[in-house]
């Protein structure tokens, strides 16, 4: 399985799983996501953007906003359940940090704050998704209206 990447809408990575996806994941949560968000997805072999229909989209994706300076980050899990795409965005059941992360850098949206998670969590998380590829179970989620 390959862990690919679009890293604040300014470049393409991709990982094999293992020490590669650590690193991209590493590379990610340090990254600066005021002005866009990343995107993250599993797929059996690499995937090559300027090759891919503008029509193409997996049938799952984590989006990922990280406030590297505050410590903070949160997660929009997307996927397909019973043929149906449903969004769920991570939750916070201890605190609600006021803080601002982009969940769309394009129109912007912004996350709930009761999304918002400490960073080391939210990496637990990511390196959960870099095994399985599926939604993380080692953090909580709320239904999340928008896509």
């Amino acid at each position: 399985m390959i862990l690919n990447s679009s890293v604040v809408n300014k470049e393409f990575k991709r990982a094999e799983q293992g020490q590669q996806a650590e690193a991209l994941i590493e590379e990610l949560l340090a990254t600066d996501h005021s002005s866009w968000e990343s995107h993250l997805s599993f797929t059996d072999e690499s995937i090559d953007p300027d090759e891919v229909s503008e029509d193409w989209y997996p049938d799952h994706d984590v989006t990922l906003a990280v406030d590297p300076t505050s410590g903070y980050g949160a997660m929009r899990w997307t996927g397909m359940i019973d043929n149906v795409l449903v969004p769920f965005v991570t939750y916070n059941p201890n605190t609600e940090p006021n803080i601002d992360l982009l969940r769309d850098g394009g129109t912007p949206h912004f996350f709930p704050h009761s999304a918002v998670l400490p960073v080391d969590d939210v990496r637990m998380a990511l390196l959960e998704f870099a095994r399985t590829g599926q939604r993380p179970e080692c953090v909580s989620w709320q239904e999340f209206d928008r896509l």
